[in-house]
């Protein structure tokens, strides 16, 4: 019988594992949010679940996306559709909102008060909007519109 051929140990490690584990400016950044929030997050265990490597902290990029999708507030609609499986770059902020649709930034808050605007999350005490849910909303807007 021939000897079973040996694995790279560094390959079967990796066999799951994320590309890049986010940092907490990463983190940050990606939600448009003070590097002092995700620490306070930690600090009260309110964010997404983080680990420690050594001295360093580190979010798995799967375990930020389910944390996220729990925090969205929906309109009656599937929860998977508003979050995809990829992360945006950036989420808007309801600032972005309003110069984006030329409006006051009074008008966003009422919209998402009244639960009439582009479907947001809450993040700790920040208000976000992931862009595809945005864009499908005033594509939807539109369509409304012209009918």
């Amino acid at each position: 019988m021939p000897p079973e051929p040996r694995t790279d140990p560094r390959a079967t490690l990796r066999a799951g594992l994320p590309d890049r584990y986010l940092t907490p400016e990463d983190l940050a950044a990606l939600l448009s949010l003070p590097v002092e929030t995700v620490y306070h997050w930690r600090k009260r265990r309110t964010g997404p679940p983080g680990f420690r490597m050594g001295r360093h902290l580190r979010y798995d990029p799967a375990a930020v996306r389910d944390w996220i999708e729990r925090q969205v507030i929906h309109d009656e609609a599937d929860p998977r559709a508003t979050l995809r499986a990829g992360l945006p770059d950036r989420y808007l902020t309801p600032e972005v909102i309003a110069a984006l649709l030329t409006v006051p930034i009074e008008t966003v808050y009422h919209w998402r008060k009244r639960r009439t605007g582009p479907p947001g999350f809450r993040i700790g005490r920040h208000i976000r909007y992931d862009p595809a849910a945005v864009r499908d909303w005033i594509t939807e807007q539109a369509a409304r519109d012209a009918a």
